[in-house]
């Protein structure tokens, strides 16, 4: 009797299994994988599918401080990771982890080291970081000291974040050639750093 209901099992059992959301075709798909997508796919889309982004040198595992809408504030390592419908944050291991999405958070800070963070704010269904500071702030969705990744800018320190705009960074920048140079090859996070310090040291940094 039991050997005749074992494969029965085994069969119900690939059909629950693989008629759960793909993963990643980089992915191992284990069990617990199978588990936690279905977590992500509650949180993001119930009625829609997900999908994890490809992304080259991203989705590391970093140390964060987060601070939760509700004023909590814990550190805790994990990694942020990309889908179709937006961001997560993954914290702990295969069996044991806790997802928490942008719009629950106030920040989520990368720890680099003891004494600097970059700066991480939900920003349309995701974070972005502050990799580049100063008169011009530029912001990036990897939390990556990356200056090429840089895609979104800050003109007042508490303006709105927003898509960098050449044109407009062109006439900020216009009095500033080796910005300009930089910018002229699209080279955003480059050009922004440079007429930073730039202006540092002429002693007009806002």
């Amino acid at each position: 009797m039991i050997r005749s209901f074992l494969p029965a099992l085994a069969v119900l059992f690939a059909f629950n299994t693989f008629a759960q959301p793909t993963v990643s075709q980089d992915d191992t798909y284990t069990l617990a994988n199978v588990r936690r997508m279905r977590a992500v796919q509650f949180l993001m889309s119930p009625y829609g599918s997900v999908t994890k982004k490809s992304v080259p040198g991203g989705n590391r595992r970093h140390r964060y401080e987060v601070q939760l809408k509700c004023d909590s504030t814990f550190q805790e390592t994990g990694r942020i990771e990309q889908y179709s419908w937006g961001d997560i944050f993954v914290m702990g291991g295969k069996h044991h982890y806790r997802i928490v999405k942008p719009d629950s958070t106030l920040r989520v800070n990368r720890i680099v080291n003891s004494r600097r963070t970059l700066e991480g704010v939900p920003h349309k269904g995701g974070w972005v970081f502050r990799i580049v500071t100063g008169a011009v702030r530029g912001y990036s969705r990897y939390p990556e000291e990356t200056l090429s990744r840089v895609v979104y800018m800050q003109l007042e320190p508490d303006g709105p974040i927003e898509a960098a705009d050449v044109q407009r960074l062109g006439k900020i920048m216009s009095e500033n050639e080796a910005a300009m140079a930089l910018l002229r090859k699209r080279k955003i996070g480059a050009a922004m750093e440079r007429y930073n310090q730039d202006l540092a040291d002429d002693g007009q940094l806002r």
